[in-house]
């Protein structure tokens, strides 16, 4: 029986446990996956540090995108790449399966339509799969181009690792030069500037926007909606869902999720989202919260400023566990 309940869900953490912008920098970049840990960090500073304005969580998958095209990316080498290269939470696909007769099922995620549209293809509707729309084969580099990013990038690699923002002199250092290269010399290459005026990622507000925007389409209010996230990027996502009475589920957050949302799921497999979604169709809050009460062992917990930081250090050894120390420490 469908129950018109929407039920949303970020995609790398929840269902997969790939950073496939990670890997993809990682298998076409020459030292891409320092050159995206240094991104990655730098991103969290403009959101956490310097709240820079027109900028949003995840925009790390912006900033790298001229440094893979420079590596000669493809359309199709990004698809085969991440066709072969998913790897599921256990048991994902099949709760997917078995959410979507319970409820409306959405994937909301940050990752390139390249990955999400190919590893969802025969378990969502793609009209449900709300992600980082990325037609890279319509951007051609010059050779010049090409070599000057290919520069840019070995400089980021040689700068000194970007540090937590406690680290503020050596932070301060760094940043001032990627401020350099990312706003005053990327914009004005013909091809680079055009990847980052004109590729929007599903990412932050956008998040928040596409579930405000399904939501309205189907009739239904933000009460009546789950949302199941573990990064940075899923901030403004839980604080909309929260706010309104729904269902703000971290599952293996990290400190920014778990900050965010109102519940946390730890675990090594998704069949325990089926439960949640399944208490959740049937009673909402109320029901949620008594299974939370009676039937500890269920692995979702109330988040509360008295265990959050034990939550954030179990949450940290299972992300490391399933996705390791690289990724597992990204934001």
């Amino acid at each position: 029986r469908l129950k018109v309940m929407p039920y949303y869900s970020d995609s790398e953490g929840p269902l997969c446990i790939n950073d496939n912008a990670f890997e993809l920098a990682g298998e076409f970049i020459p030292d891409g996956e320092r050159l995206f840990t240094q991104l990655s960090r730098y991103d969290d500073y403009l959101v956490d540090v310097v709240v820079r304005p027109d900028y949003q969580a995840g925009d790390t998958l912006r900033l790298v995108l001229p440094f893979m095209l420079a590596a000669g990316v493809t359309d199709q080498a990004l698809r085969e790449y991440s066709a072969s290269s998913v790897v599921w939470v256990s048991g994902a696909p099949e709760a997917l399966r078995q959410i979507q007769e319970l409820m409306p099922l959405f994937i909301i995620t940050t990752s390139y339509e390249q990955f999400a549209h190919t590893i969802y293809r025969d378990l969502v509707p793609r009209e449900h799969i709300y992600c980082t729309r990325l037609p890279v084969d319509k951007y051609r580099l010059s050779l010049a181009e090409a070599k000057r990013l290919k520069g840019l990038g070995r400089e980021i690699v040689s700068l000194p690792a970007f540090p937590s923002p406690a680290e503020i002199i050596a932070l301060r250092k760094a940043a001032e030069r990627l401020n350099s290269i990312i706003w005053e010399e990327l914009p004005k290459l013909e091809c680079a500037g055009k990847l980052l005026e004109q590729i929007k990622v599903m990412g932050g507000e956008r998040k928040a926007e596409a579930i405000a925007g399904s939501l309205q389409a189907l009739g239904k209010d933000v009460s009546s909606a789950v949302f199941v996230g573990d990064s940075i990027t899923d901030v403004e996502a839980f604080k909309l869902v929260r706010s309104g009475g729904g269902l703000a589920l971290a599952f293996n957050g990290n400190t920014y999720a778990l900050a965010a949302a109102e519940f946390a799921c730890i675990s090594h497999g998704a069949a325990k989202m089926v439960k949640i979604a399944s208490v959740f169709a049937d009673r909402k809050f109320a029901g949620l919260k008594r299974v939370i009460e009676a039937a500890p062992e269920c692995g979702v917990r109330l988040i509360t400023p008295i265990n959050r930081e034990q939550l954030e250090a179990e949450s940290q050894r299972m992300r490391k566990l399933l996705r390791g120390d690289k990724a597992g420490n990204l934001g």
